[in-house]
């Protein structure tokens, strides 16, 4: 097999493990609560959970797994950085909701503006008129999400070729 479609499916399996880390915490302690609902019902303590989870979420994103990807199973920086490519497009999210329905049988959102970090989603998200700059948390549906999936795995694909 090419060794850049070796390297394409590493980035798979990177999103795999990462949307099981997102998948156990949301289902298993959190039920699905967002942050504004905790605060909403008075649930400071979700709240301050929920937050530390994403804290703890982010450094395990972004420090701990390329580092032991890199020092433990000798994975490249191109391929470390076609991964959070391929997340930035929806990657481990798309994993996260095929997990959602097989585990727990509960359909995905066809909406929803948790999906504003996405390209499509900051694109529909931000705004500038009469030169000033607006954010709301734009919808994006599920088959958006799927589709930009694919394309975050293409360019994943191009970024190892071009290395």
């Amino acid at each position: 097999m090419a060794e850049w479609l070796n390297q394409l499916e590493t980035v798979i399996y990177l999103g795999i493990i990462t949307a099981l880390y997102d998948f156990a915490y949301w289902f298993g302690i959190n039920r699905e609560i967002s942050y504004e609902t905790a605060k909403e019902t008075g649930n400071d303590k979700l709240a301050r959970r929920i937050i530390i989870f994403r804290i703890c979420k982010e450094i395990t994103d972004l420090i701990i797994l390329p580092l032991v990807c890199i020092l433990s199973f000798n994975v490249s920086w191109n391929v470390i950085g076609a991964y959070y490519i391929a997340k930035w497009f929806h990657l481990s999210d798309s994993f996260y909701n095929i997990y959602r329905f097989i585990w727990t049988n509960q359909p995905v959102a066809e909406n929803g503006n948790w999906r504003w970090w996405t390209p499509l989603g900051l694109l529909r998200s931000i705004r500038i008129t009469r030169g000033k700059f607006h954010f709301e948390k734009a919808n994006v549906t599920i088959k958006e999400c799927w589709y930009q999936t694919a394309i975050g795995l293409i360019f994943a694909a191009i970024l190892i070729i071009l290395n």
